[in-house]
């Protein structure tokens, strides 16, 4: 199960998470191309570098596009009569007492998926 963030809707709380990980590369690869300013740039690390992160970001790529067609094919897959209904079933609603709420009341929830 993928890291996604509470009260995020699974598909797009997973492109989110992948967008995460492409942005934090992309500022590490941005880190490199600074030093390899500096006599760095045609040394082996560097192209080494520059091609893992590429073929990462496809990856990443790849994954959120897969992602996106899943969501797609979910809502293709859906009954009619189910879809109208949810929506127009409310986006938040109050969340049912549980361990995590601890005895905090009033707390809203997402029914985005549910």
């Amino acid at each position: 199960m993928l890291p996604v963030a509470l009260g995020h809707p699974t598909h797009a709380g997973t492109a989110l998470w992948a967008r995460g990980i492409a942005l934090r590369l992309q500022r590490q690869m941005e880190l490199i191309d600074t030093i390899a300013v500096h006599g760095f740039e045609n040394s082996r690390e560097a192209e080494v570098a520059k091609e893992t992160y590429s073929n990462f970001q496809s990856i990443l790529e790849g994954f959120v596009k897969q992602t996106f067609d899943e969501w797609l094919q979910e809502l293709n897959n859906m009954d009619t009569n189910t879809f109208g209904r949810r929506l127009n079933q409310p986006l938040l609603g109050r969340q049912e007492q549980n361990i995590l709420a601890r005895g905090k009341g009033g707390q809203l929830e997402s029914n985005f998926d549910k």
